[in-house]
């Protein structure tokens, strides 16, 4: 009777344990789904399809300090004119620095208002990136057919 008695705690010991790690485990579970998950910046362009879609500009990715605007946007505003494009593409500078990668084909004038700006192309014909065009503020700078050069896509803005 003595080892039935010694058989029946240890079971009993060995059930509580287990419920005791079971309830542990859901928990932890439970824990789990309560915390978000990891996040991962990749830089994209926060609705680059909708910007896409209604303004032919295609916006890749950035450090978010130059961002797409409406032309009336009162700021530091960069302006961007393409042969492809009816009126201006305009872009604000929010901070001292910034990048944006972006594709417009056909640019033909740069404008930077307050700070001078890099702007980067790639001629057609061309597989890589001219060097850097630098654009003084409060003037338009020529790239491009505008420069007496093939046509430019215009690749990344950089202040």
């Amino acid at each position: 009777m003595r080892i039935l008695t010694t058989f029946a705690t240890a079971a009993a010991a060995i059930a509580a344990a287990g419920a005791i790690a079971a309830t542990g485990a859901a928990a932890a579970n439970a824990a789990d789904a309560d915390q978000p998950g990891g996040l991962v910046e990749d830089f994209s362009y926060p609705n680059a399809d909708e910007i896409l879609a209604q303004h032919n500009v295609k916006l890749k990715s950035g450090d978010g300090n130059i961002l797409f605007v409406d032309c009336a946007v009162p700021g530091d505003v960069i302006k961007v004119e393409s042969y492809d494009h009816t009126g201006e593409i305009c872009f604000q500078l929010r901070g001292t620095h910034g990048y944006l990668s972006l594709e417009i084909a056909r640019a033909v004038f740069v404008y930077s208002e307050n700070k001078p700006v890099e702007a980067t192309v790639v001629l057609a014909g061309e597989t890589e990136p001219e060097a850097p065009v630098e654009v003084a503020p409060n003037e338009w700078t020529p790239i491009g057919e505008a420069a007496n050069l093939p046509s430019a896509t215009l690749l990344e803005i950089r202040a």
